[in-house]
């Protein structure tokens, strides 16, 4: 449950973190830095409709969290700065003693929706889930909805599309079920192609973690651009000799109320020629 609540939260800031990208580089073709507050709250709503690959076949899950964070996550990070499509932020590592904790909050009626059909949810200890299987395509309308608590959520209606399920050309990873490594020049653009994009936007997550500190670079197109290119310049910041690549398709609607920073978001999964997640560790040499 926690390790839900914490997806359910990544995902949530992602998606704050991206639109900050959008409103400061809406072309994503200038190459400037920049910096932009950080979405700071400690109190979070989040409807997340998700396709998520089970071996050669998808399952689609609809999962709503309303709670309370130990501490700001933004706590122990620099504001993002944006290069590009790109933002780049670093976090100090947290101790192994400590971590953010969560205390679910009440939010009033909770409901969701696929297109025209309602999506019944039940709810266990402030953890919504939906109570049949569901099902969507891309470009059908997801819904998310609360009426709102005295001392709780307030009250939000927010809906996205859902993103495409992109076939991806570049970057592949070698090996079979289980993907090894990609080595990859350090001094190069790294590129990622793909076809089918019709809805939402792809996203391409750089992570690594060292000593000290973590560093996370969060890179973004439209579905229909077909490609995402992530500067050599922007690569240069990585400390360590790998990394942790994710690439998905994505669509988020974000808004903050008050103290709280509430959401709706729709992850789907990048595939290549062998039907895998594009994921994987990036030798960088």
């Amino acid at each position: 449950m926690i390790r839900t609540h914490a997806r359910s939260l990544a995902l949530l800031f992602s998606a704050a973190l991206t639109a900050c990208t959008a409103a400061d580089n809406g072309n994503g073709n200038d190459d400037t830095a920049a910096t932009d507050p950080a979405p700071t709250a400690k109190n979070f709503g989040t409807f997340n409709f998700q396709t998520q690959r089970q071996g050669s076949d998808s399952a689609q899950v609809v999962a709503a969290t309303f709670s309370n964070t130990s501490s700001d996550p933004s706590a122990g990070c620099s504001a993002p700065e944006i290069s590009g499509s790109c933002a780049i932020r670093t976090c100090n590592v947290p101790s192994r003693s400590g971590g953010i904790t969560f205390a679910p909050l009440p939010a009033g009626e909770v409901s969701a929706s696929v297109g025209a059909t309602d999506v019944a949810l039940k709810e266990t200890n402030g953890f919504w889930v939906a109570a049949q299987p569901v099902s969507w395509r891309p470009g059908d309308t997801l819904k998310g909805r609360a009426s709102g608590a005295a001392g709780g959520a307030p009250a939000f209606d927010l809906e996205v599309k859902a993103p495409s399920i992109v076939a991806v050309s570049a970057p592949v990873f070698p090996g079979g079920i289980v993907p090894k490594p990609l080595a990859h020049a350090k001094s190069q653009d790294l590129k990622a192609t793909w076809t089918d994009g019709t809805e939402g936007t792809v996203q391409l997550l750089l992570s690594t973690i060292g000593e000290d500190a973590a560093l996370s670079i969060m890179c973004e197109a439209p579905a229909t651009a077909g490609e995402l290119v992530v500067p050599a310049a922007v690569l240069a910041r990585i400390p360590t000799p790998r990394a942790f690549m994710t690439l998905e398709g994505r669509a988020a609607s974000v808004e903050t109320k008050g103290d709280w920073l509430v959401g709706v978001i729709s992850v789907a999964p990048a595939l290549d020629a062998q039907g895998r997640e594009v994921k994987g560790f990036i030798e960088l040499q």
